[in-house]
Formats: C-alpha cells, sequence, structure tokens
C-alpha cells in the first residue's frame, strides 16, 4: 500500500464536485441546483470518502482479528512463532516487520 500525500479535499473541492454530479439532472431544465440539493450532494461526498477510509483501515488490521488470521500474515511475511510465544508478543514483531517495511 503506498501512501498518498495529497492534500485532503476541501470543502470547496466538495461543493465543486456535488455540482458537477448533479450538474445532469438540474440543468436539463436550465437551473442549477437548489442549495439544498447541493449540500446533500456535499455531504453524501464527504461520508462516502470517510466510509472508503474505514473499509481500508478494517482490511489493513484484518490479521489481528484471530489467531489464524495473525498466523497467515506471519507466513506471508516469512515470520513464524517461536516456540512458547505468546499471541500480543507474536503480534507486535509481526507489527514492527511490517512498520519497517512501511505498511503499518
Amino acid at each position: 500500500m503506498t501512501s498518498d500525500k495529497r492534500p485532503a479535499p476541501s470543502l470547496t473541492d466538495d461543493l465543486h464536485q456535488a455540482k458537477a454530479l448533479l450538474a445532469p439532472i438540474c440543468s436539463k431544465s436550465g437551473r442549477t441546483a437548489p442549495l439544498v440539493l447541493l449540500l446533500l450532494a456535499t455531504i453524501w461526498l464527504a461520508v462516502e470518502r470517510l466510509r472508503q477510509a474505514v473499509q481500508a483501515s478494517k482490511s489493513a488490521d484484518a490479521w489481528k482479528s484471530s489467531e489464524a488470521a495473525t498466523l497467515a500474515k506471519g507466513r506471508e511475511l516469512g515470520i513464524d512463532p517461536r516456540p512458547g510465544e505468546r499471541m500480543p508478543d507474536y503480534r507486535a514483531r509481526i507489527a514492527e516487520a511490517l512498520k519497517a517495511q512501511g505498511r503499518a
């Protein structure tokens, strides 16, 4: 996963995008979109962006959800559990390896 260094969209960006989304619907009558509709579309864009961020975060942390998922992530990274190692310690080693790779 690469880090994206673009600045987060501003309210102005969202308003412009919402206006563009509504243009095909509202401009047929020669009018601009009502302010309330424009604001609702703007909110929808922001909520959708937040939903995508949460979903990406969930999948990134899924390896911590169960012992089987942790063992699978360890195998993927070539990190085997040490004999007698507790799961929190094993997860910490995996997290360190991911951090060292820039994936955490």
